[in-house]
């Protein structure tokens, strides 16, 4: 595993779309122009790698890592963004070329599904990628991105690394609508946003030091028991919850939450992690969040590490960009979560 510290995005850098899993390029075009037109603006060049997929099951996933490795081979591409998530980063995983993305780092972003990438691209590359907004979902909002996702993306991915502890920001406001976005009307409708509470959610208290891994549940659930999966030993876990599945427009359930993070506690990953960290979970009210942070402590039961929750990441509005296998610092008495290293560098 080498680890190796990322070049930071420059402007004037190649930045690529990549769509490892749901192929939606058509379906919202208008998107991926509005995506495109938003870092042309900002300084950077783009260029969407997508391609029309073979019928033929077993070519359509050599075709998506063909894709993959083209953004990763290409010298000039310093950056690839996912332009969503989906149902299928799965089958792509034994098809990679671990050797080729070891020895070309590049900035590499995304969530949701896009987490088994992230979890691969770690344990069979050694490579450092960020947990955060993808092109569809975040970069295409109307009439730019939320002010919070953009500057927080770039300040992640182009600064020169941290001299000090840098706490990870904390959105003033929050919003879950969901938006239909082949909707002329709706998709150009600004967020409305929800006030921040003004107190951190710690669920438990307590100090931890360990690298940031993890990401959407059952997508961490996916690689359980695979070489793919992380070594989670001292770790700090991120987790946060997506959409109901086929079922944009509706939440992940609570039952299934109990579920996957009953596997983890079997598994016995919540028996080797520091911490944890919890991302606001995707259209729960007040009630099904009480259940669901009740069920997070039953199942973290006989540990000791600290719980924060709530935090802008994952399946809400707006995102941060979380640095994948970086140390981070969770610290409940000074209300503190904080990066302790950069990935660029």
């Amino acid at each position: 595993m080498s680890n190796a510290q990322i070049p930071r995005l420059e402007r004037g850098d190649l930045i690529a779309f990549v769509s490892p899993s749901a192929r939606l390029n058509n379906l919202f075009s208008h998107r991926i122009e509005r995506g495109v037109a938003f870092f042309e603006k900002a300084g950077y060049r783009v260029r969407v790698i997508f391609d029309q997929l073979s019928d033929d099951y077993a070519t359509g996933i050599q075709q998506r890592c063909d894709e993959l490795h083209q953004a990763f081979r290409d010298p000039e591409i310093k950056a690839i963004i996912c332009t969503i998530g989906g149902n299928s980063c799965n089958e792509l995983l034994e098809h990679l070329d671990y050797d080729l993305i070891r020895h070309n780092p590049k900035i590499f972003c995304g969530f949701s599904d896009i987490t088994l990438l992230h979890a691969a691209f770690w344990s069979q590359a050694g490579l450092h990628t960020f947990y955060g907004p993808a092109v569809i979902t975040n970069f295409a909002d109307y009439p730019t991105p939320l002010s919070f996702i953009s500057e927080n993306f770039f300040s992640t991915v182009c600064g020169r690394g941290i001299s000090g502890p840098a706490p990870v920001p904390r959105s003033p406001g929050w919003s879950q609508e969901w938006l239909d976005w082949l909707d002329p009307v709706t998709d150009r409708t600004p967020r409305t946003l929800q006030p921040t509470a003004s107190k951190t959610r710690w669920l438990r208290p307590g100090q931890a030091t360990g690298r940031l891994l993890g990401g959407c549940l059952p997508s961490v659930m996916q690689t359980l028991a695979t070489k793919y999966s992380p070594n989670y030993t001292g770790a700090v876990l991120l987790l946060e919850t997506p959409e109901a599945e086929h079922r944009p427009d509706a939440p992940w359930g609570v039952e299934q939450a109990r579920s996957a993070l009953t596997d983890l506690r079997n598994a016995g990953v919540l028996g080797k992690i520091t911490g944890l960290v919890l991302g606001r979970p995707f259209l729960y009210d007040q009630e099904m969040t009480e259940r669901f942070e009740q069920v997070v402590l039953e199942q973290c039961r006989g540990t000791d590490f600290p719980v924060l929750a709530n935090v802008d990441v994952g399946h809400t509005h707006p995102i941060a960009t979380l640095a994948l296998g970086c140390l981070v610092r969770l610290d409940s008495e000074a209300d503190a979560f904080e990066l302790l290293e950069s990935a660029v560098g």
